[in-house]
């Protein structure tokens, strides 16, 4: 059998620290670094000139900036990888991203393992050609850590979560699924530790997943948090959540969505 050759990738940011790093991890990895990119324009000349596999690119930099040359990059060279490596991870950024046609983030800082699982999953979604599908991200070894479900309707806010979780301090184990049926379908293969459920969903609601669960046994010690951008009154009018349901408005405050996370790994939340 021949070897499979290894995937040359092209790194765009105009911080060298940042790209000798990057370097290092790839390199480690077995991927190749075929060349280093300081701003915006020099990435698209070396883009179209040494056609890389990957291409991870700033977006920040001077000349032309990240977006701008994710634009002109993904017009050329449609089939390529491209990982925005970013310290916003905020809504707008991520849904221009998608909107420009990147596959994947790396946020700043970030650490080896945080690089080679972007692009893990980045590779994973163009293989199912589809950033609305299920996903599995792992992002340490599953039995030392906290195993989440989230369950979510709206694509960008997937990525928020998968990006933002798989940089928390503690080690996750992340199932997502983009409706309520296929939600369902991952909570019956293994209760979760945290469930994060959207209550405005296709197929099945997220009032009807919950309320299923707070009744069943097997699922007594899963922490739910309820997401949603309803205000609380229509969600009373709705026949409202069970007890011990977290409810989280949009946008996500995930520095309080990591507190329950916490509680949750050490044993200090409160359990229903």
């Amino acid at each position: 059998m021949l070897a499979r050759e290894p995937k040359r990738v092209l790194i765009a940011d105009d911080n060298p620290v940042s790209r000798s790093m990057l370097r290092l991890v790839l390199l480690e990895e077995g991927y190749v670094a075929i060349g280093e990119a300081t701003n915006g324009l020099q990435a698209i000349e070396m883009a179209q000139r040494l056609l890389p596999d990957i291409v991870c690119l700033d977006i920040t930099m001077p000349g032309a900036d990240g977006m701008e040359a994710l634009a002109e990059i993904r017009r050329k060279s449609p089939a390529v990888t491209i990982l925005m490596v970013t310290s916003h991870a905020d809504r707008p950024t991520v849904e221009a991203a998608i909107s420009g046609g990147a596959n994947g983030y790396i946020l700043k800082p970030f650490t080896s393992k945080a690089v080679l699982q972007a692009i893990r999953e980045s590779e994973q979604d163009k293989s199912q050609e589809s950033l609305h599908g299920s996903a599995r991200f792992i992002s340490t070894d599953e039995t030392d850590s906290l195993h989440i479900t989230i369950i979510e309707d709206d694509a960008v806010l997937l990525k928020l979560y998968a990006l933002t979780l798989s940089n928390w301090p503690l080690p996750v184990r992340i199932e997502s699924a983009p409706n309520g049926y296929e939600g369902l379908l991952k909570l019956r293969n293994e209760p979760p530790a945290m469930l994060i459920c959207d209550l405005n969903l296709p197929k099945v609601n997220g009032f009807q997943i919950i309320r299923s669960l707070s009744g069943m046994k097997e699922y007594q010690d899963t922490k739910i948090v309820a997401v949603s951008g309803m205000p609380p009154e229509e969600i009373d009018e709705k026949g409202g959540l069970p007890d011990g349901v977290e409810l989280m408005g949009k946008p996500i405050e995930f520095s309080r969505l990591l507190e329950i996370a916490r509680n949750v790994s050490t044993g200090t939340d409160a359990i229903r």
